[in-house]
């Protein structure tokens, strides 16, 4: 007889790797990232999974808006001739 164990705290992973001190010391931290690249915001999202308290983006890029495309009301939707 195997008896399967179920948790109800989403950090139970970690609880058991680094215990309740260093998840409560986690929790506490706020991660500021610089420059939001491909691979900050990957390292970001790693960060925010386990349970990191906050976090600040600071990035001075200018989004561009993105081409809407142009409804001619015909209702073809394929815009090409």
């Amino acid at each position: 007889n195997q008896t399967i164990m179920a948790t109800d705290n989403k950090y139970d992973r970690q609880l058991r790797l680094w215990g309740t001190n260093g998840q409560k010391a986690l929790s506490e931290c706020c991660i500021v990232l610089i420059n939001a690249t491909a691979c900050g915001t990957e390292t970001l999202k790693n960060l925010v999974l386990p349970g990191i308290g906050r976090f600040h983006i600071i990035d001075d890029a200018m989004m561009k808006p993105k081409p809407t495309p142009q409804s001619s009301g015909s209702g073809s939707g394929s815009g090409s001739s």
